[in-house]
């Protein structure tokens, strides 16, 4: 639900999977405290990892935005598409991790994992024309890495709290304007960061809700440009909504 008495926020893609991610982590933290046979030094090392995570906060912030739903929270089919790319990546190597060992990780690229989930497709698709039986390895892989993608439903995230708005009557001309916007370009801020920027502004947003440090290094300049305060600290995101 959008109130015209508060400003808009936008929702870039990393505030939203990393607002999934504290909810995940806390029911895989939950069931992991449940299971009395847990190896205790990987125990030991959540609770680092857990100490230098900022799931708490956010998950507190996330069960807010869930309960509330009138915060005017929006996003971006852009944000849809990135968030779905970011999911399948994550649960790839995590099952690639368990497969191939962690360490093998650091020599697989971006274009090796889309290779990967090609090949996974296709012959899920010729199997799926012969009518195979269900529940076999291939099946299993397809569903865990194409179909279950947390909150995505039919193009939409269906994050409670959140809106989906469409980008209409939106373009991009050679201008002045479109000359100062290049400055982000300098800074190596990649065009789908200065896309979200000018999404966010046509949608007359005052707020961009992000945990990229890219845009922290251009926070006065898209203060100047687009009008968007940037607000990475949790804190500060529940002192705004």
């Amino acid at each position: 639900m959008i109130l015209d008495a508060y400003p808009l926020s936008y929702c870039d893609t990393s505030f939203l999977v990393e607002l999934q991610m504290s909810e995940m982590e806390y029911y895989a933290n939950y069931c992991a405290t449940e299971d009395y046979n847990e190896d205790q030094t990987l125990a030991l090392l959540r609770k680092y990892f857990e100490s230098n995570s900022k799931s708490g906060k956010l998950l507190s912030l996330s069960r807010r935005i869930y309960e509330e739903e009138c915060l005017n929270l929006v996003y971006s089919p852009l944000c849809v598409m990135e968030y779905v790319e970011v999911i399948t990546r994550g649960k790839l190597l995590d099952l690639l991790g368990r497969a191939i060992g962690a360490s093998a990780l650091r020599k697989v690229s971006n274009k090796d994992l889309g290779k990967i989930l090609k090949a996974i497709s296709l012959d899920f698709d010729e199997i799926w024309n012969m009518e195979s039986d269900f529940g076999t390895p291939l099946h299993e892989l397809k569903y865990d890495l194409f179909d279950p993608h947390p909150n995505y439903y039919n193009g939409s995230l269906e994050i409670s709290g959140t809106t989906l708005c469409a980008i209409e009557n939106f373009s991009i001309v050679p201008s002045s304007y479109l000359r100062s916007i290049t400055t982000l370009s300098q800074y190596q801020i990649g065009l789908a960061d200065i896309m979200h920027l000018l999404v966010a502004k046509h949608l007359e947003c005052k707020n961009f809700l992000t945990f990229d440090h890219d845009f922290m290094l251009a926070k006065d300049e898209i203060q100047r440009l687009f009008g968007l305060k940037v607000v990475m600290n949790v804190e500060e995101m529940n002192s705004i909504l």
